[in-house]
């Protein structure tokens, strides 16, 4: 298990490069500090760098502190052993974060966060199932694009100010949307899923 030294150069939006010796591709556990000293100052995290963590093929398990409000394009694209993701509340997900995880079959995404980013989990193949959280109001195009999903879930909370016509999109296989009667979702569900969606209602 690799827990990050306290002492990396540009720490303070976690901008190292994964394959600069900070963690290796045989890493297969990474907690990340919430917080670090460099040059005597203490800082928090608060971002992942893009590409952080891309092409750690052998990675299986990461934790990302509560500090980290934001990860960064790519950090995590194409880590297709990955399998266990803890994010923390009101994360937001950058452009294609997750892309092609295709080891992912569970993600847990706490209820603030508030946007996902285009291709964050795309081409996520072993992706069955993925409750969006209640404070979504922004969906990127193929943000679950050619996923393995089979059905999303939607809060009857969820009230949506941005979502592109292929955020989600049908790959080889029906898709079920479970949603709330009469919640802003069942209301404007045409405008959001064609057809070719199956509408299931929930308590």
């Amino acid at each position: 298990m690799k827990k990050f030294p306290d002492t990396l150069q540009n720490f303070k939006r976690i901008d190292y490069d994964a394959k600069m010796g900070t963690t290796t591709a045989t890493d297969e556990v990474v907690l990340i500090p919430e917080t670090f000293e460099y040059n005597g100052i203490k800082y928090k995290t608060t971002t992942l760098a893009s590409q952080s963590f891309q092409n750690c093929t052998n990675l299986k398990k990461v934790v990302v502190p509560q500090s980290v409000k934001s990860t960064g394009t790519y950090s995590f694209d194409n880590c297709t052993s990955l399998i266990d993701v803890t994010l923390p509340d009101g994360c937001g997900l950058s452009a294609y974060s997750f892309r092609s995880c295709t080891s992912l079959k569970n993600i847990t995404l706490p209820d603030t966060v508030a946007a996902i980013d285009k291709y964050a989990f795309a081409n996520t193949t072993s992706l069955e199932k993925v409750v969006l959280p209640k404070s979504l109001k922004t969906l990127g195009a193929y943000a679950f694009g050619i996923s393995g999903i089979k059905e999303v879930v939607v809060p009857a909370e969820v009230e949506l100010e941005w979502f592109d016509e292929t955020a989600i999109v049908l790959y080889d296989h029906d898709i079920t949307v479970s949603i709330v009667k009469d919640s802003w979702t069942d209301n404007h569900f045409d405008e959001l899923f064609d057809g070719a969606f199956i509408k299931k209602y929930i308590e």
